[in-house]
């Protein structure tokens, strides 16, 4: 051999079929539903090509509240969702910026589609405080930190006392009880 080096060979990173980590693995499964969904890309068809798919694997319920929506039963029925779903559309309507917070972005300037934005925030927020007004004070905090901020049940059912083993009880019958009352209001 002279001079010559002799050629390094690369090893793959990537690991072997049967060695490679599931894709949802034994914890991220603890923590959720998991199913098959099809994305489709726009952003290259904005740029003149073609549009992509991909298949992904998705949480079918983000929230312990959807979860209990997809499990039914009492309080947690197509009704109870629809008012679920009616609440989120109103809080998403009356703006981001958080309870404490008033959010002025869409009022003013004279322009329509402004004044009909602060229009629909406006119904949403009457809307809103009419559910509150309606119904005993602890139910619907424990219902919109659940359905809303996404508070854990232990969390928000801490606020009815008893042993941290009933919390998450409380705040599941609460937040039944909370949905059965808007959606016989509503009709659904």
């Amino acid at each position: 051999m002279a001079g010559g080096k002799k050629p390094r060979i690369r090893k793959s990173r990537e690991k072997p079929a049967s060695r490679a980590e599931p894709v949802v693995n034994e914890f991220t499964a603890q923590h959720g539903t998991y199913g098959e969904a099809t994305i489709v890309d726009l952003g290259n068809e904005l740029g003149g090509g073609r549009q992509k798919t991909y298949r992904v694997m998705r949480n079918l319920y983000p929230t312990i509240v959807d979860r209990w929506l997809a499990e039914g039963g009492p309080g947690f029925d197509e009704p109870q969702r629809r008012a679920v779903d009616h609440c989120r559309a109103l809080w998403a309507c009356a703006g981001t910026a958080g309870r404490l917070v008033a959010n002025y972005g869409g009022m003013g300037g004279g322009d329509s589609g402004r004044e009909r934005d602060s229009l629909s925030q406006t119904e949403a927020l009457t809307q809103l405080a009419e559910y509150k007004r309606r119904i005993p004070p602890v139910y619907w905090n424990v219902f919109e930190n659940m359905a809303r901020d996404e508070f854990s049940a232990l969390r928000a059912g801490e606020v009815f006392g008893g042993t941290e083993s009933q919390w998450g009880a409380h705040a599941k019958a609460s937040v039944g009880f909370v949905a059965s009352l808007i959606a016989m209001w509503r009709g659904f």
